[in-house]
């Protein structure tokens, strides 16, 4: 029964995650993937690569420039929020919002073009689902990079990796709704866990999203699972450089 915003707490909170967050999200994750694949061809374009890589310390070289991509992913991802919040909040006086709950009388979400309300699986104040929001789209940036320093780990050419990588985030989404029409709903399920997908609904986050979650906490399950999958990738991918024959 809380106020929050009152009849413009669905507007604000829409605008809030599914515009504002969602493009905050969205250019850093961009940014980190095509900032760690520069990074790991830096030495390719220099012309560089066959001395620096004939030794064991420049091949390890690559496991500080992964270390140093998702740093500066994330440190961009941080100041692109809080200066985003910020400029938000000069706009719009949340002091007496913060510790009212999210999941208010007057906030309601769109759901197959109909609405229901906004229930969260745990009581979140504004500030609390603000917070938690800010976090979880750091992970999810920090996943993205990681998934960009398998693809610039395991192809030398930077326009290459970067193609397939897009490739495979948009073909993710095109299965899925593949899936949808072809009736194959267990491939659906399996697919609403994939960074895309969570990336999409934003917006919803936290909270029951219909055909888009088969489970609780879908968008917290999807991003430990694709950050676990990520970092086991980038290992082995680093790994398999390390000791792959370099052409001289």
């Amino acid at each position: 029964m809380d106020w929050y915003g009152g009849p413009v707490s669905h507007n604000i909170h829409q605008f809030l995650y599914g515009t504002l967050m969602w493009a905050v999200l969205t250019e850093r994750a961009v940014l980190g993937m095509l900032s760690m694949l520069f990074l790991l061809d830096y030495e390719n374009q220099q012309r560089t690569a066959e001395g620096v890589y004939a030794s064991r310390t420049g091949r390890t070289l690559r496991h500080c420039k992964v270390l140093v991509g998702i740093t500066w992913a994330l440190a961009l991802y941080l100041l692109l929020a809080t200066v985003t919040l910020g400029i938000f909040l000069l706009f719009w006086d949340w002091s007496g919002v913060w510790d009212v709950s999210a999941s208010s009388q007057f906030n309601y979400i769109i759901d197959l073009f109909y609405p229901r309300p906004f229930f969260t699986w745990t009581d979140f104040t504004a500030g609390g689902y603000l917070a938690a929001a800010v976090g979880l789209g750091g992970l999810l940036t920090a996943m993205f990079a990681l998934l960009a320093a398998v693809y610039g780990t395991l192809v030398s050419n930077v326009y290459l990796s970067a193609l397939v990588l897009t490739l495979l985030l948009c073909g993710g989404a095109a299965a899925q709704a593949l899936c949808a029409q072809a009736g194959l709903w267990m491939g659906y399920a399996l697919l609403t866990f994939q960074p895309v997908n969570i990336w999409l609904y934003i917006n919803g986050w936290f909270t029951k999203l219909g055909l888009n979650a088969f489970i609780l906490w879908r968008e917290t399950v999807g991003t430990g699972l694709s950050l676990a999958v990520c970092g086991l990738g980038t290992a082995l991918a680093l790994r398999y450089f390390g000791r792959k024959d370099m052409m001289i």
